[in-house]
C-alpha cells in the first residue's frame, strides 16, 4: 500500500477518489458504506427470503444456478419495488439530518464540551491534569499515564521500523511482530512473594497442616515446641487464607448491650445532635448525581436528622496514606477504586461505590461538602441553628450569617468514632442533652466508657437504627446496667475480640468473651488497663494468655497458650483444623499489641492532638512503599527441621526416591528448585482448597449458640 502510487497509479487514484466505499443513493447524503457492506445491503438483501437460503435445496446444480442468477433476480426485484413505491432507498430520509435530531446532537456535544472543560480533565488540552478512564472514572497512575501519552509516538516508531525492514528491505516479513506492551488501566501489579523462612511453601492447604504434624512426629521432634509455631505463613485462627484479618459481627455486641435497657422517647428538647458523617454518606445512593446535588441532599438529611436540636455536628473520618486501617487493604491487593484530582460541583458521579473505596476521593469529597455548605444559598437552609462540620484536621462553625474555624474542635484524630467523643465533650458545656447518631458499635462502646469515667451532668443518647426502627439509648442508664467495672473494660475487650483494625478469633465471638470477663476480677482489671499505655508488659501478656486459654477451653487447666494448642490437638486425636486451635504465643502477642495500640488511641478520644507513636513496633510492619502491613509473627512459621522437608532441590526432574516432596507425599511448591514439574498442584485444586478452608471455619454465631 505504501508503494501503490508507484506500482499501480490507476488503483491509487481510484482509492483517492473514495473508491473504497459506495454511495447507495444520490439523494441520501452521508450514506457511503464499505464495498463488502454494499453487497449485504443490495444483492444479498434483495435475494434473501424469510428464514434465509439455508436448506432450500441439496442439489448442487440447483444451488449453483441460484447463485449465478442472484444478481439478476435482485436487480429485477429492486426495480419492481421502486416502480411500486415499496422502496425508500432513493428518498431523502437520513435521520441524523432532521432538525429534532440535530438539536439533540448539539445539546449532547455542548454537554460533553462543558464536562471536559469544567469538570473533567480535557484530553485535548496542551497540559491535561490527569488521564481518566471513561468507563470507570478512575485516574491513571503516573507510570500508566506516561505510557499512554507515548502511545502515538511508539506506534509511529514501530510502523517506521516495520516499513523500513520488512517492506522496503524485505527482511523477515513473516516473522512475528513484537508487542509494544504499553501499560494501561488494566495493568496489574504482580503479587510480591517472599521466600524468607520458606514461608512461600506454606500455602492455604488443608493437607499441609496434617503433613507438617506427621513430619514432626516422624522426626521425633518435641511436639510442644512444634505447636509453639503457627505451622503456616498465617495464623489461621486470626487470618483468612488471602492474608486479610478475620472478621466478627460487632453488631452482636451492640444488640446485646441495647437489650439491657428500654429505649427512650425520641422527642428530646434543648439538645445537640452529633452525626457520623461517613456513615451517612455510605447510606446514600449517589449514582448519576452531580456533586452539587449530592451536597444539597446530604445537607438536607443532616438538618432533618437534627430537627429537634439547636446545634448539629457532622463529623467525618480523615483518611491517611500511612494508616493501620490500610494494612488489610494492602494484603488484599489493589481495589477497583476511583480517584479524582479535583472535585467540581457539576461533575456527575459514575460508579459511586467505587468512589467511596478511594481514601483520597473521600478526603476530597468531605472537603468539597464542607466548603459548599459555607455558600450563602446553603447557609440560609440552616436558619437559626448552628452547624459544626469537620474535614481534615479542621472544624468549621456555619450559621446563616457566616462561617469560621473552631480552634477548640481542631483535632488530629483519624477516626470519626473518637472525634465524635471530642464533640460530645464540647457540646456538654452548653447543652443538657446530647444525641449521637451512629449505628457503629465502636461509638456505643466509647460513649459508655467516657460517660462512666467522667460522669458529666449532660445526658448522652445514642440514636441507632433506620427510619421506622429507631432506638434512642440512654448511655447513663446503660452504663448503670452494665456496671462500672465492665464498662471500663469494654474498649479493651472490644478491640481484642475483633474490630476494624484488629482480627477476631475464629469461632470465638464477642458475647462468649463478654460472659467470661466478669468471672475473674483479674480479667476485668486486665482489659480495664489495656490501652492505658502504648506498651504491653510481659505480665499483661501472661494474663492475656490465661484469658485466651479460658476462652477456648474451660476443661483444660493450663495458662500457656502453646500447651493448650498441643493438648487440644491430642484430645481430638489430631482430627482438628488449624482454624479450630488458638493462635500460638508468638502470634497472640502480636495480636495483643495491635489490640492494645488501637485501644490506647480510642481511650485518648478526648484529646485534640493525642501523642500517638508509630505503629511499627505494635503489631505492624512498614513496607518499602511506605504502607503498613500486619505483622503476624516474629519467629519462623514452623521448626526448621519441618521446613526442610517441605521443599525439594531437584534440578531436572522430581521423582522417587530423590524428591523429598514425593517421599513425604507432598506436592511441590514455588519454593522448590524447579519452576514447574509434574508433582505440582493444579491451580484450580488450590483454589478449591482455599474455598473449602473458608467453609471449614466455624462462625461466631454457631459457637455462641453452643454456649
Amino acid at each position: 500500500m505504501s508503494n501503490l502510487e508507484k506500482t499501480d497509479h490507476d488503483i491509487s487514484d481510484y482509492f483517492r477518489s473514495r473508491g473504497f466505499s459506495v454511495q447507495l443513493g444520490s439523494k441520501n447524503p452521508f450514506s457511503r458504506i464499505p464495498v463488502d457492506q454494499t453487497l449485504e445491503e443490495t444483492v444479498n438483501r434483495d435475494t434473501q427470503k424469510s428464514g434465509g437460503t439455508k436448506g432450500f435445496s441439496l442439489k448442487p446444480g440447483t444451488v449453483e444456478k441460484y447463485y449465478i442468477t442472484a444478481e439478476y433476480r435482485a436487480s429485477a426485484l429492486r426495480q419492481l419495488r421502486e416502480n411500486l413505491s415499496l422502496s425508500n432507498h432513493s428518498k431523502f430520509h437520513h435521520a441524523d439530518l432532521h432538525k429534532p435530531r440535530m438539536k439533540i446532537d448539539e445539546e449532547c456535544v455542548s454537554s460533553i464540551v462543558q464536562l471536559l472543560e469544567n469538570d473533567w480533565t480535557n484530553p485535548f488540552d496542551q497540559s491535561p491534569s490527569d488521564i481518566i478512564n471513561l468507563s470507570t472514572g478512575r485516574a491513571a497512575a503516573p507510570d500508566v499515564q506516561t505510557s499512554l501519552l507515548s502511545l502515538k509516538k511508539r506506534g509511529e516508531d514501530a510502523y517506521e521500523t516495520f516499513k523500513r525492514d520488512r517492506l522496503e528491505r524485505g527482511e523477515g516479513f513473516f516473522d512475528p511482530i513484537k508487542k509494544i506492551n504499553l501499560k494501561t488501566f488494566n495493568t496489574t501489579v504482580p503479587l510480591k512473594k517472599s521466600g524468607k523462612n520458606k514461608e512461600i511453601i506454606l500455602r492455604a492447604d488443608r493437607k499441609l497442616y496434617a503433613s507438617m504434624i506427621l513430619i514432626a512426629e516422624n522426626r521425633h521432634l518435641n511436639m510442644l515446641d512444634v505447636f509453639s509455631h503457627p505451622l503456616g505463613p498465617l495464623p489461621r485462627s486470626l487470618a483468612n487464607p488471602d492474608g486479610s484479618i478475620k472478621k466478627t459481627s460487632k453488631t452482636v455486641l451492640g444488640k446485646h448491650l441495647e437489650s439491657l435497657i428500654s429505649p427512650e422517647d425520641e422527642n428530646i428538647s434543648s439538645s445537640a445532635t452529633i452525626i457520623d458523617g461517613m456513615a451517612l454518606i455510605q447510606k446514600l445512593h449517589g449514582e448519576n448525581r452531580t456533586f452539587d446535588e449530592l451536597s444539597d441532599s446530604i445537607l438536607n438529611q443532616i438538618l432533618n436528622c437534627g430537627y429537634h436540636s439547636q446545634r448539629i455536628d457532622i463529623v467525618f473520618d480523615t483518611y491517611r496514606d500511612k494508616s493501620i486501617k490500610s494494612a488489610e487493604r494492602l494484603s488484599r491487593g489493589s481495589e477497583e477504586e476511583i480517584s479524582f484530582k479535583n472535585i467540581k460541583s457539576g461533575h456527575r458521579i459514575i460508579k459511586w461505590r467505587r468512589l467511596l473505596q478511594s481514601n483520597d476521593s473521600k478526603n476530597k469529597l468531605t472537603t468539597f461538602l464542607v466548603e459548599s455548605w459555607q455558600e450563602e444559598n446553603r447557609r440560609r437552609k440552616i436558619a437559626d441553628r448552628t452547624l459544626f462540620a469537620t474535614y481534615s484536621g479542621k472544624c468549621i462553625e456555619i450559621t446563616a450569617s457566616g462561617s469560621h474555624d473552631v480552634e477548640d474542635l481542631a483535632s488530629s484524630q483519624e477516626e470519626a468514632d473518637t472525634r465524635m467523643m471530642l464533640h460530645i465533650k464540647n457540646a456538654a458545656m452548653e447543652y443538657s442533652n446530647i444525641i449521637c447518631v451512629s449505628d457503629d458499635t465502636d461509638v456505643l462502646i466509647l460513649a459508655l466508657y467516657i460517660s462512666s469515667k467522667f460522669r458529666w451532668e449532660s445526658n448522652i443518647y445514642i440514636k441507632r437504627g433506620t427510619s421506622g426502627r429507631i432506638r434512642l439509648i440512654d448511655i447513663k442508664k446503660l452504663a448503670s446496667a452494665v456496671g462500672s467495672h465492665v464498662t471500663s473494660a469494654l474498649p479493651g475487650l472490644h478491640a481484642w475480640t475483633g474490630c476494624d483494625t484488629v482480627s477476631a478469633f475464629s469461632g470465638q465471638g464477642k458475647l462468649k468473651a463478654l460472659k467470661l470477663l466478669p468471672t475473674n476480677d483479674e480479667f476485668v482489671s486486665l482489659f480495664s488497663m489495656l490501652g492505658s499505655q502504648f506498651s504491653l508488659s510481659d505480665g499483661d501478656h501472661c494474663k492475656i494468655q490465661k484469658f485466651a486459654c479460658q476462652l477456648y477451653s474451660r476443661n483444660i487447666k493450663t495458662e500457656n497458650i502453646n500447651e493448650l494448642r498441643y493438648q487440644m490437638f491430642r484430645s481430638r486425636q489430631g482430627a482438628v483444623e488449624s482454624t479450630q486451635l488458638p493462635p500460638c504465643e508468638d502470634c497472640l502477642h502480636q495480636h495483643s499489641l495491635r489490640a492494645n495500640y488501637q485501644t490506647a488511641i480510642r481511650k485518648r478520644c478526648l484529646e485534640n492532638f493525642p501523642a500517638i507513636p508509630e505503629p511499627e513496633d505494635h503489631g505492624w510492619n512498614l513496607e518499602k512503599d511506605g504502607q503498613l502491613s500486619i505483622k503476624w509473627m516474629r519467629g519462623a512459621p514452623a521448626p526448621e527441621a519441618v521446613l526442610e522437608l517441605l521443599s525439594c532441590s531437584c534440578s531436572k526432574l522430581c521423582r522417587l526416591p530423590s524428591c523429598t516432596c514425593m517421599v513425604n507425599q507432598l506436592k511441590c511448591t514455588d519454593a522448590c528448585k524447579l519452576a514447574t514439574c509434574e508433582n505440582m498442584s493444579d491451580p484450580e485444586e488450590c483454589r478449591e482448597e482455599v474455598y473449602d478452608s473458608y467453609n471449614s471455619c466455624g462462625s461466631d454465631d454457631d459457637e455462641e449458640d453452643d454456649e
